[in-house]
């Protein structure tokens, strides 16, 4: 409510605003309502920016922790045995082969490289999925096969055991 007296004049007309009194005689400051209905908007605004921004931290998170178990592996062959791995297509007719030997480790595939002197031939038979790393010397064939499910139903194992080729 205001009430305006002019100090000037020597009659005194007194006006009384009465646009913030509602219909039941109490008086209502809609400036003060609108401030509070602004900053009531802005904090639900900032707590729904703040959920969001939590729950894209988590989802990042989890991300970043679980790491593909498959790529690190093979990577890490690769990185670490550069040195002695070949990549690329290869085409071998195992059938030709009288003597098929399947390593249970890679170590044992690098200390049969390292005998033989010969390199260890890599190629992903299945993107993502599976790969073979082979050794190839006079009439003998050493295959070490490497997959996605194997490393998963046994992510602790340091060095993994091979399971028998699918003929």
């Amino acid at each position: 409510m205001q009430i305006v007296i002019p100090l000037s004049e020597q009659t005194i007309n007194i006006e009384i605003n009465t646009n913030k009194i509602n219909n039941d005689g109490k008086v209502v400051d809609i400036d003060k309502t609108f401030k509070i209905n602004i900053l009531f908007i802005i904090f639900i605004v900032l707590v729904l920016l703040t959920m969001a921004a939590v729950a894209l931290s988590i989802y990042l998170v989890i991300k970043y922790l679980k790491k593909d178990i498959y790529k690190s592996k093979v990577n890490k062959l690769l990185r670490d045995y550069d040195r002695i791995i070949v990549n690329g297509k290869i085409s071998i007719d195992e059938s030709q082969y009288s003597n098929k030997i399947y390593p249970e480790s890679f170590e044992e595939m690098v200390d049969a490289a390292q005998t033989l002197e010969v390199p260890i031939y890599y190629y992903e038979a299945i993107k993502n999925e599976k790969c073979f790393f082979i050794i190839v010397k006079d009439n003998t064939l050493y295959k070490y096969r490497l997959t996605r499910a194997f490393l998963e139903k046994n992510p602790n194992n340091k060095i993994e055991k091979n399971i028998k080729e699918d003929k």
